[in-house]
C-alpha cells in the first residue's frame, strides 16, 4: 500500500495476535473522520489451515474496524462463491464466514465486474458505499492473471492538503 506524504496518516500495529495473517491499514485523517484503510490476502484453499487462517483474518477485521471511522477493507480473498450482489454463499466454513464478517460489520461490497476469469476475487468492502464515486476494471499488472480495480473514493481532506489524485488500485 502506498500512501501520498500529502496526506496525514499512520500505520496500524496490529497484534503479534495477527501476525502470520496478510493484512496491513493505515489510517488517513481527513476533515470529518479518519478512514481506515485495509489490504488483505486470503490465500486459496478450503483445508483446516486456510479455515483457521480465514478465522483469523476475519477476527483481525472485526478487531480493527470502528465506528469512530470510515472502514475500507480490499484485497484478494479468494472466495469465487460468494454471490456479492445477493448475499448469498455456500455454508461452508471459507465462504460463509467472510460474507458475515462483511454483513456484521455493515459493509457494502462494491466490485461488480469479474476480476479473475468469471469470478469476484478480489473486492472492495465498505461501511458508507456512498463514498466510492466509481470502480471500473483495468488491465492486470505484470504476470498477474487478475484484473486491477480501478476506484475513487470521496475524501474530506483537511485543509492543508491540496491534491487532486482520487484513483486508487487494488
Amino acid at each position: 500500500m502506498f500512501v501520498s506524504k500529502l496526506l496525514q496518516s499512520t500505520q496500524v500495529d496490529m497484534s503479534n495476535d495477527f501476525n502470520f495473517v496478510e493484512i496491513v491499514c493505515v489510517d488517513v485523517y481527513t476533515t470529518s473522520r479518519p478512514n481506515a484503510c485495509f489490504v488483505a490476502y486470503r490465500p486459496p484453499g478450503t483445508d483446516t489451515a486456510s479455515v483457521t487462517y480465514l478465522a483469523s483474518l476475519t477476527e483481525c477485521i472485526r478487531s480493527y474496524c470502528h465506528i469512530d471511522r470510515v472502514n475500507l477493507v480490499t484485497g484478494d480473498f479468494n472466495c469465487p462463491k460468494i454471490d456479492w450482489s445477493r448475499l448469498t454463499s455456500p455454508n461452508d466454513a471459507i465462504h460463509r464466514p467472510l460474507l458475515d464478517c462483511a454483513i456484521e460489520c455493515g459493509f457494502t461490497q462494491v466490485v461488480d465486474f469479474p476480476t479473475r476469469l468469471t469470478h469476484i476475487l478480489d473486492v472492495i468492502l465498505i461501511d458508507e458505499a456512498q463514498r466510492i464515486l466509481t470502480t471500473s476494471e483495468r488491465p492486470p499488472l505484470g504476470h498477474s492473471d487478475h484484473s486491477c480495480v480501478e476506484f475513487h473514493l470521496l475524501v474530506d481532506f483537511t485543509s492543508n492538503v491540496s491534491t487532486d489524485s482520487t484513483s486508487y488500485y487494488l
